[in-house]
């Protein structure tokens, strides 16, 4: 992918992922790529937006984990510039993506921890718990 399409994708998915989010000034997004695709959370980092950035007929899947220490995991197949969000939760602490492939295993990415979360610990709230049980991707 040319380096101005995908700076069009990575500000589409920011802006996805933002939608509709009140944060702090001094918020972080934790962003996980797989070539040109995207999973990156949302300003307070309970929900992933994962988007589809290749053009090659793959699905392409965010697995993650969250403070409580409830995981989940979902699909994004529809195709080139597709992006779906989870539903909200306790603070997303790790994520991986992975690439389908038609034979063999996937092709997935290291886990990678959340930079944003720093020493200080998490807050969770029933708020969050209560959301989480209604996020669709858990693991149940």
């Amino acid at each position: 992918m040319r380096p101005a399409k995908r700076s069009i994708v990575a500000v589409g998915l920011l802006g996805a992922a933002l939608f509709g989010t009140a944060a702090p000034a001094s918020a972080a997004t934790f962003l996980v790529e797989h070539g040109a695709n995207t999973a990156v959370t949302s300003l307070d980092d309970k929900e992933v937006t994962l988007c589809d950035g290749e053009d090659d007929n793959l699905g392409v899947q965010v697995k993650y984990v969250r403070a409580s220490g409830n995981s989940g995991a979902f699909w994004e197949k529809r195709g080139v510039g597709a992006c779906a969000t989870s539903g909200s939760g306790t603070v997303i602490v790790r994520m991986q993506i992975c690439e389908q492939r038609p034979r063999g295993a996937d092709s997935c990415t290291a886990w990678k921890d959340n930079p944003n979360l720093g020493f200080a610990p998490i807050k969770i709230t029933e708020e969050d718990l209560r959301r989480e049980a209604e996020d669709p991707y858990m693991n149940r």
